[in-house]
């Protein structure tokens, strides 16, 4: 039964308690703020894994390149340099309406099934799992 259940968690891309845990250190790590636009993060669901010096830029693949963006900020800087993906972004976030950037710094990960335990809110500065 084990071995099924590790086959259906694969398929739904199920995030882990270890893998919550892992964005949450991430993200306090970098004072709960996206790398890329400065917003705060509002929650696990909407984070990804941001290369600060992109691989195509010669970026490395360890810990010390790792950094937390939302899911939006992710996609829209692609290769673009740190620098240059603040400054478009947020010319985007500045011209939308309260309504469309709450959506864009609330994007969850496509395909990614998150337990209602990981989309627990920012309190005070901190997140809290149960």
């Amino acid at each position: 039964m084990l071995g099924v259940q590790i086959v259906v968690n694969m398929f739904m891309n199920v995030l882990s308690r270890k893998s919550a845990l892992f964005y949450v250190k991430l993200a306090k790590r970098w004072g709960l703020s996206c790398v890329v636009c400065g917003h705060q993060l509002e929650n696990i669901a909407c984070i990804t894994k941001e290369h600060v010096v992109p691989h195509s830029m010669g970026g490395k693949k360890g810990v010390g390149n790792i950094a937390p963006s939302h899911y939006s900020c992710n996609q829209a800087r692609n290769t673009m340099s740190l620098i240059e993906a603040n400054k478009l972004i947020n010319q985007k976030l500045s011209a939308m309406d309260k309504k469309d950037r709450h959506g864009w710094l609330t994007k969850k990960v496509p395909g990614r099934e998150t337990p209602s335990w990981a989309l627990l809110p920012v309190i005070d500065g901190a997140w809290f799992l149960v």
